[in-house]
């Protein structure tokens, strides 16, 4: 009777060897992962050439309203509404010589309607909806009339205008 209990205490051990000694051997155990981020406002702004690298007027005449051979397009990226301004910090300049930048007009067609540029920082764009895919294009023709009194000697004219996007507040 000895060897029988033995042989049976024997298997028994062999069977809870087989299938684990707690009930919960083989059951699946989980975990998680937190994360944590802060989304920060983010503008972008990038300026295409239309051809060339500067707004070219060519040749002026005075008195003559002269379009650019080309024009620029800004592309603006922005998570939150935004608005676009330019800031005419200088007029042109060639040596010396100088004609001011208010003889400058844009627009958003080659044909107009033209708007003056001021020497002040001014919004051109405001409360746009927050871009989506490849942000958003703008063009932007310039047309320029030169006076009687602005100085032909100085040669080649060069200026600058700065855009800029920003949060609308």
């Amino acid at each position: 009777m000895r060897k029988s209990f033995a042989g049976l205490m024997l298997v028994v051990g062999l069977i809870l060897a087989a299938v684990g000694f707690s009930a919960g051997a083989g059951a699946a155990t989980t975990g998680s992962v937190s994360f944590t981020f802060t989304l920060l406002t983010h503008q972008e702004l990038t300026i295409a050439y239309s051809s060339g690298s500067a707004v070219s007027f060519g040749n002026v005449d005075p008195e003559v309203p002269t379009v650019a051979a080309n024009y620029v397009t800004i592309n603006v990226k922005s998570n939150k509404p935004y608005d676009l301004r330019y800031n005419a910090p200088g007029d042109f300049t060639s040596g010396t010589s100088t004609i001011p930048i208010t003889r400058m007009d844009w627009g958003t067609a080659g044909t107009g309607p033209w708007t003056a540029f001021t020497s002040s920082q001014t919004t051109v764009v405001t409360n746009h909806a927050k871009s989506t895919g490849l942000g958003d294009n703008f063009n932007y023709y310039y047309r320029l009339t030169c006076q009687y009194e602005d100085d032909p000697t100085g040669g080649a004219y060069t200026g600058t205008v700065e855009y800029e996007v920003i949060p609308h507040s």
